[in-house]
């Protein structure tokens, strides 16, 4: 049964439409998140000025940046560093109308019972957006597909209902593919599986037509947005490395309870979609069990994909899995639009979503997200408050420019502003709200926050950019690290350029202000290599006390890459045993793209003032030995290393 009766006559459709553009309406000031606060300095807020300041600046994607985030990005961002807010409100609220709009006319197509449910959810629960829009963007694509699958094609010709649905499909995917590179992944793949499906359906001209008004309007915002067309193909390779890094360095385990509740969640999705997937009665009838196969695959990449962004970071505290948990309620509330053919499979339907919606409940509460019933406050109150920053946005500027004031005291750096100038200048590490708060000339390296550099792609790129001729005069220094890494793994290619060609000028808060002494690029000298047990530990005393350079592959058996390819890696560390380290040495996460890429491995570097007594000439804490560790999963991993010395020492003092 639909949400309301519909009265039958011609003013059924005018009042269907008004309904549903009430309810998109309504739903879409609910869940838009504008900014509230200003930046912070923190690591999350620091990546999202960045994407600001970009937009500001006219900064290249696939050149100047290099990022998970595309040229729309800044519009989704949390926090505020400046700049005028108007425009960016509009984006990001014509952004969350296209995820939101096919979550409501697939509730239009549900009981009225779980129709309002799902809305509710998606407009109440604090789960449904406290990962951004990750989850409501992959739930929303999950339903812009079954829409289009199941639309009737009417006839000789596509109905207006079908082409409606898949042209505004095309524009959201357009939209939120130039917000970030795995909703374009996402979308493209979405745009696939239904062009593919109208081609088996004999509707090949509007298949072509869907593919062709995606990637046109991508490419028009792209231009619009003020990046040049040449740069499309190191964006998207650059933007790869980034995604596909991310699965392999940033895994993190978490509270066994989460995971159990993400993987029933999943589960139950994954059985819901094969279950109604190969007793599908989908329209047009032709080529019915190849259509169905491909529903089904596609439903279960997209499954597939928020699960590996909803478990990989999976730490107490990290919200990654409620993104997870957004996309498995929409999906499982969304399924019975799938018409089938078996009565069984059509009473699993409704099941399905309440299960789904209590389990993501129970994840809410054990996360401390508030009730549902809080939830509703918040949103009664969060409606007007979104219109008026709309429709009298003057109001919210200058609270936000207010608290950005405040903020940019906090972040103050008044001896390196002397010092540095107006000269170019860069941020090592991840706390670049500091350059943007101060107006220094920031000219950020490519992947512009260290800790994701997860690569030797991206390591190289950040290198590059240090060795050439748009490498900036100064650069603030901060040496430290995430999840417990060794510090000297994060963007350790560009931190062997900085430590080799700058010297210490000053220092302010937590910052080494270096400037560029430009010397002779770095050399390396082999000088042992081989390989190691898990667990080995391989002395490197006879080399002691020149400056070294460490590259480790690690080479994991059969259960670890399932391990990987089906959650994450199985942890590795880096034991290190050095001057001044207790008898059983300390042990850092070490991932291993990272181990790979290669790290000063002595002088031992493990904070900011370890890399100022290296460049002061004091004496330094050597290097005496080190091991690959991993967990019981791993240990057929087979590790294989090569030390080098760095001819002349980072600073010249060999």
């Amino acid at each position: 049964m639909p949400l309301v009766d519909r009265p039958s006559s011609s003013r059924r459709d005018i009042i269907d439409g008004l309904i549903t553009a009430a309810l998109v309406s309504i739903i879409t000031l609910a869940v838009t998140r504008h900014p509230q606060g200003p930046a912070t300095g923190g690591l999350d807020s620091s990546w999202s000025s960045v994407l600001r300041y970009a937009h500001d600046h006219g900064l290249d994607f696939g050149t100047d940046v290099v990022f998970t985030y595309g040229p729309l990005g800044y519009a989704n961002t949390g926090a505020y560093s400046g700049g005028p807010i108007l425009l960016s409100a509009w984006v990001r609220t014509v952004i969350t109308l296209f995820i939101v709009a096919p979550i409501v006319l697939v509730a239009r197509r549900l009981s009225w019972q779980a129709g309002m449910a799902l809305l509710l959810l998606v407009a109440a629960l604090r789960l449904m957006r406290i990962c951004g829009l990750d989850g409501l963007v992959q739930a929303a694509l999950c339903c812009w597909g079954l829409l289009a699958f199941t639309a009737d094609s009417g006839g000789p010709r596509p109905s207006r209902s079908i082409v409606t649905i898949c042209m505004a499909m095309a524009m959201c995917v357009a939209l939120v593919g130039l917000a970030k590179f795995s909703w374009l992944l996402a979308g493209g793949a979405t745009v696939c599986a239904v062009a593919i499906d109208l081609g088996l359906r004999g509707r090949p001209r509007l298949a072509a037509a869907t593919i062709a008004a995606t990637g046109g309007l991508w490419l028009a915002g792209w231009a619009a947005l003020g990046q040049p067309f040449v740069n499309i193909p190191a964006y998207l390779a650059g933007a790869w490395h980034v995604a596909s890094g991310y699965a392999k360095a940033m895994g993190t385990r978490g509270p066994g309870s989460f995971f159990v509740l993400a993987l029933l969640a999943t589960g139950a999705c994954a059985a819901g979609v094969v279950l109604r997937s190969r007793a599908a009665a989908l329209p047009g009838q032709s080529r019915l069990p190849m259509r169905r196969w491909l529903l089904m695959l596609w439903l279960l990449g997209m499954l597939f994909l928020g699960w590996k962004h909803g478990v990989v970071r999976a730490a107490a505290g990290d919200t990654h899995i409620t993104a997870l948990l957004a996309q498995c309620v929409v999906l499982a509330f969304a399924l019975p639009i799938i018409p089938v053919v078996h009565p069984r499979v059509e009473r699993v339907g409704p099941t399905l979503g309440w299960g789904v919606a209590i389990l993501a409940l129970t994840l809410a509460h054990w996360m401390q997200f508030g009730s549902l019933e809080e939830g509703v406050a918040q949103t009664i109150r969060r409606i007007p408050a979104n219109a008026l920053a709309l429709a009298r946005p003057e109001g919210h500027r200058r609270m936000l420019e207010h608290l950005w004031e405040q903020a940019r005291g906090a972040l103050a750096l008044p001896a390196a502003k002397d010092l540095v100038g107006a000269a170019p200048v860069d941020v090592f590490g991840y706390s670049q709200d500091y350059a943007i708060a101060n107006d220094l000339n920031y000219v950020p390296r490519p992947v512009f926050q260290s800790y994701s550099v997860y690569n030797r792609q991206l390591a190289e790129l950040n290198d590059r950019f240090y060795q050439s001729p748009r490498a900036p005069d100064w650069v603030l220094f901060e040496l430290g690290s995430i999840d417990g890494r060794y510090p000297g793994l994060e963007d350790s290619l560009a931190l062997r350029t900085i430590l080799h060609d700058y010297r210490n000028a000053g220092t302010d808060r937590q910052f080494l202000v270096l400037h560029r002494e430009r010397r002779e690029p770095v050399r390396l000298e082999l000088l042992a290599s081989g390989t190691a047990r898990v667990g080995e530990r391989i002395d490197v005393g006879a080399h002691r006390p020149r400056d070294l350079w460490l590259e480790v592959d690690t080479s994991p058996g059969i259960l670890a890459r399932l391990e990987t390819f089906v959650l994450r890696p199985p942890p590795l560390r880096l034991r290190v045993w050095a001057d001044g380290f207790p008898a059983e040495g300390y042990a850092y996460n070490a991932p291993a793209p990272m181990l790979a890429t290669g790290f000063i491995a002595s002088p031992v570097l493990g904070e900011t003032a370890d890399a100022a007594a290296l460049l002061a000439g004091k004496p330094a804490r050597l290097l005496q030995a080190f091991a690959v560790e991993t967990s019981a999963r791993g240990r057929n991993t087979r590790v294989r290393y090569r030390l080098y010395a760095i001819v002349g020492g980072l600073v010249g003092q060999e």
